[in-house]
């Protein structure tokens, strides 16, 4: 029987005159003819509808065959036991979705997010390579590609997609960022340069492109302009450790120990270095249920300050394994660090409750004691006390029970108890830092100052830098007068923390009282550096600029004077003093409706505090203003 030609068919002169070339329809022998009748009438309708939307045979082909390409295209991957049952419904609706001719690119993008979230990086490959396929302009499809490429090492695919990423969208930073990167490493530095620049076009004054900067300015052999551009991002970012590392570098190639072992030590101390951020990314932690996983993605968010985000995300890992121990137990230490006691304790006893289910379960000693913290800070010590009683039964001879068993025992009252738990402590861990110092606080509790100063000094064997060490340790220097051993702690905690307020109050505090006694014995060029080096460390510290302004003033440096006067007075605003030396100063300036209003304001203020004689002085001045 001689088989029909179809209507509309590539040979059909009308239809190439106007562009449109369907492909021939293929029926295969054999078929009734009723059904072929019924297949040739459907793809007419399909092919009529894209034509008459303008789509043209090869897009109105792409979209009809599409769920063949998605069936040659699905991975299927095998989820492990022991997974949450969510994770592999959402697996087989994505499937679902992607089997489907109106969801197939929907569902796609979630298998692909899926994948990807939770490890399955193969996987999620081929679910980007199909959706680069479909969707050639669609920049974040190239951008989760690169990820996967470079997660199997393979860098030549991954350099391609992200070439790709910046062409589809040359605002995304993060691209930008990764590519000059990996030119860096492979020696290609003009590349790597133009792609910093960009990065920095995006976001000014980023520390991960400025570094990569600086890094080939090296690479080319200028270590003195390299290390002026490091010092610059050390400037800004003090908390970048990268920046912190490559400067300690530059340093000891200088010769310079002392400076080199100083930012050695702030890259230590200064904010865990994580990838900068990457939204399109970061967003798949939402698709994630791995709860490891989670926990650790989790304890990165604390490390880089944004404890907020690690709650949430430690909160879903307890919630996908909701029979896990150790998932409440890292809950509860995460929210006693971010200090709320109250969930905390909530999340501590649920991991008790659950490890005493198991068989041969052993609860970690820190569950106790993190649990006794939290009772201790909702003030209910005697709680606090069975709670390090019945870690004791499974830990007998773990020193950090009884650190804690001497801050509860402090709590009690209970102060010789207390001073002999935190005995025991030192002595199953010598040199732990935190157990000397809470010694050294308690036996100060007792007066007991010298055997406190053994504490102290014996909690910086481990740990040079223990800041609270420091910092008490330099306090009770200055305050028995002892001022070079002062400083040698004082300097120690502000290098290792320039951060910290407490560290430049405390050296402040240093060179104030130093400053004075240069001033006593009439030194007055050591008292002036001293004040500075204080303003400098300390500028809202009105004894600093009050001592630093009126020895300019009397000196007759007003001008000089005038600025640390202005910030006394800023800074002490009801103190009739600040008034005084400050209408003095504009006085001699010739600045005198300046020195009128505030003059007035001081004796005023001297007045009603009962300061006679500043409002005396503040009136005098006034009679003779013009």
């Amino acid at each position: 029987m001689k088989r029909r030609r179809p209507r509309f068919s590539a040979g059909n002169r009308r239809d190439r005159k106007e562009g449109v070339v369907p492909p021939v329809v293929v029926v295969p022998a054999g078929t009734p003819p009723q059904a072929r009748r019924r297949r040739l009438w459907r793809w007419l309708a399909v092919f009529v509808a894209c034509a008459g939307l303008g789509l043209g045979a090869d897009r109105a082909w792409r979209w009809y065959s599409l769920p063949a390409r998605v069936e040659a295209a699905r991975p299927i991957a095998s989820v492990p036991a022991g997974w949450p049952p969510e994770f592999g419904a959402r697996v087989a609706a994505a499937q679902a979705q992607a089997g489907s001719r109106g969801g197939a690119i929907v569902g796609m993008a979630e298998l692909g997010r899926l994948y990807h979230a939770n490890g399955f990086m193969a996987e999620a490959g081929a679910c980007w390579a199909f959706l680069r396929a479909e969707q050639p302009r669609v920049a974040r499809w190239a951008h989760l590609l690169a990820d996967v490429r470079r997660a199997a090492s393979d860098y030549e695919a991954m350099e391609a997609q992200l070439r790709d990423v910046v062409g589809l969208a040359p605002d995304y930073a993060p691209a930008w960022l990764q590519l000059g990167n990996y030119c860096f490493k492979t020696g290609r530095f003009d590349e790597a340069r133009h792609a910093f620049v960009r990065r920095l076009e995006l976001i000014p004054g980023d520390a991960h492109a400025q570094l990569g900067l600086a890094r080939i300015v090296l690479q080319g052999g200028d270590r003195v302009g390299a290390r002026g551009m490091i010092e610059a991002v050390v400037r800004d970012h003090p908390r970048f450790a990268p920046a912190q590392n490559l400067l300690a570098e530059l340093l000891a190639a200088a010769g310079d120990e002392a400076g080199a072992a100083r930012h050695r030590q702030l890259g230590m101390v200064a904010i865990r270095f994580f990838e900068a951020d990457d939204p399109w990314r970061d967003e798949l932690v939402g698709w994630c249920y791995d709860a490891e996983r989670l926990r650790m993605l989790a304890t990165v968010e604390f490390q880089i300050e944004r404890g907020d985000r690690g709650v949430a995300l430690m909160e879903r890992a307890a919630r996908l394994a909701p029979e896990d121990p150790d998932g409440y137990a890292a809950l509860g230490d995460l929210l006693i660090k971010l200090d709320q006691p109250g969930p905390a304790r909530a999340a501590l006893e649920e991991s008790l409750r659950l490890a005493a289910r198991g068989v041969d379960r052993k609860p970690p000693v820190m569950v106790f004691v993190n649990l006794s913290h939290a009772l201790r800070l909702l003030k209910q010590p005697e709680a606090a006390l069975r709670v390090l009683e019945q870690g004791r039964a499974y830990h007998e001879q773990a020193f950090e029970l009884f650190d804690e068993l001497g801050m509860v025992l402090g709590d009690l009252g209970r102060l010789d108890e207390s001073i002999a738990a935190f005995r025991a402590a030192v002595a199953q861990s010598p040199g732990d830092p935190n157990a000397n110092f809470n010694l050294a606080v308690a036996l100060l509790g007792q007066g007991r100052r010298a055997e406190a100063y053994v504490a102290l000094e014996q909690s910086l064997t481990l740990k040079p830098t223990f800041p609270r060490s420091l910092s008490m340790l330099g306090r009770l220097e200055l305050e028995d007068g002892r001022m070079a051993e002062a400083e040698r702690h004082l300097r120690t905690l502000h290098e290792a923390y320039p951060q910290l307020a407490e560290a430049r109050w405390m050296l402040g505090q240093w060179e104030l009282m130093t400053g004075r006694a240069a001033e006593a014995r009439r030194d007055e060029a050591a008292a002036e550096r001293h004040f500075r080096a204080g303003v400098s460390l300390d500028p809202d510290n009105p004894e600093l600029q009050a001592s630093l302004g009126v020895m300019l003033l009397l000196r007759g440096q007003v001008a000089q004077a005038l600025e640390h006067l202005e910030a006394y007075r800023r800074l002490e605003p009801g103190n009739p003093q600040t008034a005084l030396f400050l209408g003095q100063a504009y006085a001699q300036l010739g600045r005198t409706q300046q020195a009128r209003v505030v003059l007035t304001e001081g004796a005023e203020q001297a007045e009603r505090a009962g300061n006679s004689s500043t409002a005396a002085y503040c009136r005098e001045i006034l009679s003779q203003l013009r």
